[in-house]
């Protein structure tokens, strides 16, 4: 997933919402009080790509935590499995515009349970 995927969240509403089903990976977003549901699908612009028929249990990460992954790095590999984190892996060493160092780094993210995931 790349650093563009970012522009079509809405940074107001508290969590990201990722899911793998037989369809395809999915990305969701809820508004709790207008009751809108924002989804992000895999589709033909290419925002993130995914193993086809990967399926795994929803998983809810704030989605502060989620965009704050992108000032490390420009791409990032989100790895799920049927426990309760995701397994998250930047792109390689990469050098900035300013002339700094982006260092690539590997890391674990907890689940976060949440009442719009629907469970308590």
């Amino acid at each position: 997933m790349n650093s563009s995927f970012l522009s079509h969240l809405e940074e107001g509403l508290s969590h990201v919402e990722f899911k793998g089903t037989k369809q395809g990976f999915e990305v969701l977003q809820r508004n709790i009080y207008s009751g809108t549901i924002i989804s992000i699908k895999e589709g033909k612009g290419k925002l993130f790509t995914s193993t086809k028929n990967l399926k795994f249990r929803t998983v809810g990460l704030r989605t502060n935590d989620f965009i704050a992954l992108f000032t490390f790095a420009d791409n990032i590999n989100l790895y799920f499995s049927n426990k309760d984190f995701v397994w998250i892996m930047s792109d390689g060493i990469k050098k900035t515009k300013e002339g700094g160092i982006r260092m690539p780094f590997t890391g674990i993210i907890s689940q976060c349970i949440y009442d719009q995931l629907g469970k308590v």
